[in-house]
């Protein structure tokens, strides 16, 4: 375990990392550590010597594993939010299947990456959580923004919202997604329905307030 001294009022963000695999830990510490507006706090390779560095580290987000020796890592983000923390945690893992985020979403995580992420993708998770704002999936994030009466959408649909909020025609949305402007046009259809919008900027609207569109 190793641990920085806590930062100043001007200083970089702090990130704590902890993993149990020392070569992966390694590499994204150098990559913390090479990124601008970012410090690493310390490091830790199991849930018992992390719970020591996050109380005395003063972290801005904690960056956990999911399989660590001991507690794994969703019971050290469990017990990090339920006790009121205000480090902002964001689970690493090599698991990428949906239900490994459902789980980190309903501890009370604030994002979720793959480790198969890129340089930049961790880095605007880092700066999303620490926002305050949640980094999942758009199917997450559906899920978790999907009110009364309202299915959440398919992945095909996200993505035709995602480009309609990026002021694309069915035309271009066609072109950009290699489908026939017809399907578009019956997935726009679909949206239009699901979400009870009378026009396509009614749906983005309505979208980004579901949280659907995690800009």
């Amino acid at each position: 375990m190793t641990a920085a001294p806590a930062r100043g009022s001007c200083a970089p963000l702090r990130i704590v990392l902890v993993d149990d695999h020392p070569l992966f830990l390694a590499g994204i510490a150098q990559l913390i550590e090479a990124e601008p507006g970012l410090t690493l706090a310390g490091t830790a390779t199991t849930s018992e010597d992390a719970t020591q560095l996050l109380e005395g580290a003063a972290p801005d987000v904690a960056i956990l594993d999911v399989s660590l020796p001991g507690e794994n890592g969703f019971a050290l983000a469990k017990a990090l939010v339920a006790g009121g923390s205000e480090v902002k945690v964001l689970m690493l893992s090599g698991h990428d299947e949906v239900q490994y985020q459902r789980t980190a979403f309903q501890i009370g995580a604030h994002g979720y990456l793959s480790k198969a992420c890129t340089r930049a993708e961790l880095r605007d998770a880092i700066l999303t959580v620490r926002a305050g704002r949640l980094s999942f999936t758009p199917e997450v994030m559906a899920e978790r923004g999907r009110g009364p009466g309202i299915p959440a959408p398919t992945r095909r649909e996200l993505e035709v919202l995602r480009h309609i909020g990026d002021g694309l025609s069915n035309k271009e949305i066609a072109a950009t997604l290699v489908v026939s402007e017809r399907t578009v046009h019956f997935h726009v259809g679909n949206l239009l329905a699901k979400m009870q919008a009378s026009s396509r900027t009614q749906a983005v609207a309505r979208a980004r307030e579901l949280g659907w569109l995690n800009d």
